[in-house]
């Protein structure tokens, strides 16, 4: 028997942590997301130019529409995200200013805040561990 819940919540999957989740404005599948506690429970808006993301939409729609994310927690899966530019194996992305993602500019002796690509494809499409 499963817990009820008035606002979001777990979905268990193969493949991760999924959550049920609310943003404010319109989303849509793999844009980077960041929690957000002034929008109440289970509130999330779109990760900032930067921000590393606390999960990513699976299933995205309009504003204050539940919508599916995945839990980025720490490599137990891949998921596919947009990115602004070509990116390769061992690059990191971060949310970029346009809801999507960008590489990661690291400096010499700092530490990568973003998430790691498996793979970069062609078409502006990277597959990166969350």
């Amino acid at each position: 028997m499963g817990a009820i819940f008035k606002r979001g919540g777990i979905v268990p999957e193969m493949y991760g942590l999924s959550l049920t989740v609310y943003a404010d404005e319109k989303t849509t599948e793999g844009q980077p997301l960041v929690f957000d506690a002034e929008a109440g429970d289970y509130g999330v808006k779109i990760a900032s130019q930067g921000e590393r993301p606390d999960a990513v939409v699976k299933v995205g729609d309009d504003a204050g529409v539940p919508i599916s994310a995945y839990v980025v927690t720490g490599g137990s899966r891949n998921a596919k995200v947009e990115v602004e530019e070509a990116v390769q194996v061992g690059d990191t992305v971060v949310a970029s200013s346009n809801g999507i993602f960008e590489k990661e500019s690291v400096s010499e002796g700092a530490e990568a805040k973003g998430l790691y690509v498996l793979k970069g494809n062609e078409n502006n499409t990277a597959e990166v561990l969350i």
